[in-house]
């Protein structure tokens, strides 16, 4: 058989476009969350360190101290932002509740020292009515340092935040024969010019400050009632109403008075007379006194707690 003759190309006819040739497209790129760009992460938020109001300390009070103590020390107070690092180191160290996150006008403050370690934290909530601005203290607690003095530039620092017309707070009744507690008294009053509530509760002690209104030894019963009732919403304690209610009948209830004498020797007998008048237990109370006296008035030692609440 023969072999098929090779065919010549097709000549182009005169005026006949050539095709195009297909030209070939690149895949589109698969983008997967490892390649998807990523939004640039916002810089972190400058924090303002607070100015602590020392003016709103008791009287007695020296702020030229506590403020050459804080600038010779580096001390830094501010309010750390919530989910930052800071705010969760601060509410593991007050063990602070989620639930305490959700109170009305809820703020927290840290001090850092000049390295930048966490020297101390409070916690309180902030409520506001048209009579009066209520600073709730809740928690208030040293980690390192002079726990009298840093007690102090926490509760400068949240009145200067809070600027309250009154202050509360509460502890468990004390043990005056256990240190800490009856530092915690004599720090209330003589640090934190408070008064005591005869409140006649089974567990709690209350504790109101009056601000610009510290030596009046009464407050009127309608106005500790509605106080009282607000403070609740961060207590949220049973009792409170119905002994708030009692108090709003009366035309005034005295404040049963801490230590706040400027000397060590009399803070002692004030504190018993405060012990007392609330109608805390009293046995002992001599030889309790006593064994203060060697520690706080002869050796001058700080018996203010590490934590007050």
């Amino acid at each position: 058989m023969a072999g098929k003759k090779n065919r010549a190309p097709k000549k182009q006819k005169p005026g006949q476009a050539r095709a195009p040739k297909p030209v070939e497209t690149a895949k589109p790129e698969e983008i997967t969350p490892e390649t998807a760009p990523q939004p640039e992460a916002a810089p972190p938020v400058p924090v303002t360190p607070i100015i602590p109001a020392f003016e709103l300390l008791p009287s007695w009070e020296n702020p030229r101290r506590l403020k050459s103590g804080m600038e010779e020390t580096g001390l830094a107070v501010f309010q750390p932002a919530a989910g930052s690092k800071d705010y969760k180191d601060a509410s593991r160290l007050l063990k602070l509740k989620e639930a305490d996150a959700s109170l009305p006008g809820n703020f927290l403050l840290c001090v850092k020292d000049g390295p930048g370690a966490l020297a101390a934290a409070c916690s309180g909530c902030v409520i506001k009515q048209e009579a009066f601005t209520l600073f709730v203290l809740l928690h208030s607690a040293v980690f390192s340092g002079n726990r009298r003095d840093m007690h102090l530039l926490l509760y400068a620092s949240a009145l200067a935040a809070a600027r309250p017309t009154h202050v509360i707070c509460c502890s468990p009744h004390p043990d005056i024969s256990k240190q800490d507690d009856a530092g915690r008294m004599i720090f209330l009053g003589r640090g934190m010019a408070m008064g005591t509530v005869p409140l006649g509760h089974p567990k709690i002690l209350l504790f109101i400050r009056c601000v610009g209104r510290e030596q009046e030894a009464g407050i009127p019963g309608p106005q500790l009632a509605i106080i009282i009732n607000a403070a609740n919403a961060a207590y949220k304690d049973k009792l409170l109403p119905a002994l708030a209610d009692a108090f709003a009948k009366k035309e005034s209830v005295r404040l049963v008075m801490l230590p706040i004498s400027p000397d060590y020797g009399e803070h002692l007998h004030e504190l018993k007379d405060a012990v007392v008048a609330l109608g805390l237990p009293a046995s002992g109370l001599d030889n309790q006194m006593a064994a203060l006296e060697s520690k706080y008035v002869r050796s001058r030692a700080d018996l203010t707690p590490a934590s007050l609440f």
